[in-house]
């Protein structure tokens, strides 16, 4: 048991980059430090707290960071919540029992044509074809569009829900 305590103190957190035992103490477990004879106690103690402290502000904008990323990732899969005017470049699911693992979930961008009643929207789809999709099942490009039939082609997908 004490080898299992002693391997979760000394092992960095992926969030703080920095060990749960160097949080508490400002020290790696495995590393002692014996101040010299020379320098007083207050100095050590002055030295320990302006370390802590430091580490601290790192381990919050290390988390700061973290919340970020982990925001702006949650944000990709948000639904659309205000309505698309004709011309905005979506993604269209491609549902699971058409694709396979290795294909993206949404493929896309294709142009909004026409705003139907109860949040429908009629998008020109593949191959010209026009199809209906809900404002659920879409997701907004967030490149500035180019048109569907164009060799500049967005190759990024968005995550799916």
């Amino acid at each position: 048991m004490a080898l299992t305590i002693t391997c979760y103190n000394s092992t960095e957190h992926s969030v703080t980059k920095c060990t749960p035992h160097q949080a508490l103490f400002g020290i790696e477990p495995n590393q002692i430090e014996i101040p010299d004879e020379a320098i007083l106690l207050q100095n050590f103690n002055k030295k320990r707290y302006d370390l802590l402290r430091n580490l601290h502000n790192t381990m919050i904008d290390n988390m700061d960071l973290a919340k970020g990323e982990r925001i702006k990732r949650e944000n990709r899969k948000r639904k659309i919540t205000e309505p698309l005017e004709k011309g905005t470049s979506v993604y269209i699911p491609n549902h699971k029992h058409r694709r396979n693992k290795k294909e993206p979930p949404f493929v896309g961008p294709y142009p909004v044509i026409k705003t139907l009643p109860r949040n429908t929207y009629l998008i020109l789809g593949p191959r010209n074809n026009k199809m209906k999709y809900h404002k659920d099942e879409l997701r907004i490009a967030e490149l500035p569009s180019t048109q569907h039939g164009e060799s500049s082609r967005l190759s990024s997908n968005p995550t799916g829900p």
